[in-house]
């Protein structure tokens, strides 16, 4: 978002601050019910996610998993529940618990064919991920061996706090797997590239786990295509060196780096307008007024 448009990311980061307090001035209330806006595709990425997390954390559980069927069933029971939430307008009364769709927010006239195409799509993904060797692969792993399942966490590079949420990993007899879900296309972009690399070091980090003994794999469950993202040393420095110097930008677009305090005009809109497309804070931004 930084590298897309700086204005956005002052707007996802710092004009929405506080936007949850019912102190909040109206400008900072529209940029944080913004914020929370989520496109069709974004929507559907993230039920399958919850979907694959729910299986994951039955068989941590030494539960039975879900059904494909019933999991598809309550999963599609809820869209459907979000999605009339979302076409009511409710959302910006409660922006953070309440799905607010990107097209609904800017009255995208999409036909039924594009709604059911999400919704064929998600089931799609989750029958996929139920009926892979990567799940078969998975189950063999002792969940004693498990290491996390889209929980948050940290890393301190040079000073700088790195968020990371890995899909799921697990212990080898000399390392760790870290698989990362995909529900759209794959691609060999940068930074896919760095997301991988970012994971990497975290294992290193985390787990004392040494650079080429972590193996990162990508699980398009779209596709049902499996890649496997080299790990080296010199992968590992690079993206320590990214991570410094992106941060280091961030940082020098600040007003005052200590209280971390910035001004909106200090982050240039993008130049490209095409970034402009499908950016949730189109209705709070100078270029569309």
């Amino acid at each position: 978002m930084f590298q897309e448009c700086p204005r956005a990311y002052y707007f996802q980061y710092y004009g929405s601050w506080g936007g949850w307090e019912r102190s909040a001035g109206e400008r900072t209330r529209l940029l944080y019910v913004l914020k929370n806006l989520e496109t069709r595709h974004i929507w559907a990425g993230d039920k399958v996610h919850k979907a694959i997390a729910e299986v994951l954390e039955a068989l941590r559980l030494d539960m039975p998993p879900p059904t494909a069927d019933g999991l598809v069933r309550r999963t599609l029971e809820t869209m459907r529940a979000e999605f009339k939430d979302s076409r009511s307008g409710r959302h910006p009364q409660d922006p953070k618990r309440t799905l607010g769709l990107f097209e609904h927010a800017y009255d995208l006239q999409l036909k039924d064919e594009a709604w059911k195409a999400v919704a064929d799509h998600v089931e799609a993904c989750i029958r996929t991920f139920l009926e892979s060797d990567t799940l078969a692969g998975i189950r063999k792993v002792p969940p004693a061996d498990w290491l996390e399942i889209e929980k948050l966490n940290t890393i301190d590079i040079d000073g700088t706090k790195v968020y990371v949420q890995l899909d799921f990993a697990h212990r080898t007899s000399d390392g760790a797997i870290i698989f990362d879900w995909k529900t759209g296309r794959s691609d060999q972009s940068r930074e896919t590239s760095i997301q991988f690399a970012c994971y990497a070091l975290y294992a290193t980090q985390a787990w004392n786990v040494p650079a080429d003994k972590v193996r990162t794999i990508e699980f398009n469950v779209a596709k049902n295509e499996i890649i496997e993202h080299a790990v080296t040393e010199d992968v590992i420095r690079e993206v320590r060196t990214y991570i410094m110097e992106s941060a280091g930008e961030m940082e020098g677009f600040l007003d005052d780096l200590e209280k971390n305090t910035a001004t909106e005009d200090s982050f240039p809109i993008a130049d490209d307008a095409d970034v402009c497309r499908y950016c949730n804070f189109r209705q709070a931004c100078p270029r569309f007024a």
